[in-house]
């Protein structure tokens, strides 16, 4: 952490981070199931326990997969850098203004499974683990002044790639998902005499809808996990302190 005395309010601060994981139990997903037989030899192996799961008909066509429960899909390891900034501006006769910035870069984030390829899903979307930027921040400016206050906070989601089967014919092996940035503002008034505070506010100003993922996920076209999949909204909340 580094708060410099030539700017009084400043605070910065960066943290390198890894987590390992030996054993990564999971219930794998039908697409998996499928990398896991077929990547390794680029065709059906009887002797891959994955391929035990995948059943098929006499044409040699994949008709279904069953009998799967949780497996042990080997070793995961991710790893990244957090930012953080805090700036509180001097007072003002128009109040007290502040700036914040969190900030992940996420470097590494390696699914290795015996017999098999490493899965490098860092930047990219995959269809077991789902959506990792390699960017992600969250931003704000903050005002008060008396009773009331006010916040503007932007929310970013940076690009990545789909590299799922139905894209590996695309000029680059994979379909680009450009980077999304959500934004929201809220108004806040505290009535002190009776411990209430009253706020309204509007999430996703500019109605951004998420981007399309083309069936890639579950039953659905986009990734709810990660972006928003409602739009514009407006709320309005009362809270009383008793």
């Amino acid at each position: 952490m580094y708060d410099p005395q030539w700017l009084p309010g400043l605070s910065l601060s960066a943290d390198l981070w890894r987590i390992f994981l030996n054993d990564n139990i999971q219930r794998p997903r039908g697409q998996t199931i499928v990398d896991l037989c077929y990547i390794p030899t680029h065709a059906y192996d009887p002797g891959n326990p994955y391929c035990g799961y995948i059943n098929l008909n006499a044409q040699g066509t994949i008709t279904n997969i069953s009998g799967v429960s949780v497996l042990n899909l080997g070793r995961l390891d991710v790893k990244g850098v957090d930012f953080a900034g805090v700036y509180k501006l001097p007072e003002t006769s128009f109040g007290n203004f502040s700036l914040g910035l969190n900030a992940t870069y996420l470097t590494e984030y390696n699914n290795a499974v015996p017999a098999s390829p490493t899965s490098h899903v860092a930047g990219a979307f995959n269809t077991q683990f789902g959506t990792f930027p390699r960017w992600r921040a969250l931003g704000s400016v903050s005002w008060q002044m008396g009773d009331f206050s006010a916040s503007w906070q932007m929310r970013y989601i940076g690009h990545l790639k789909n590299n799922v089967n139905a894209f590996r014919g695309l000029p680059d092996g994979f379909l680009p998902i450009g980077a999304v940035t959500y934004h929201a503002v809220s108004f806040g008034y505290n009535i002190e005499p009776i411990n209430t505070r009253i706020d309204i506010g509007v999430d996703n100003i500019g109605d951004k809808q998420p981007p399309l993922y083309y069936q890639s996920t579950v039953n659905a076209n986009i990734d709810i996990n990660t972006y928003d999949p409602i739009g514009r909204f407006y709320f309005g909340r009362v809270t009383v302190k008793f």
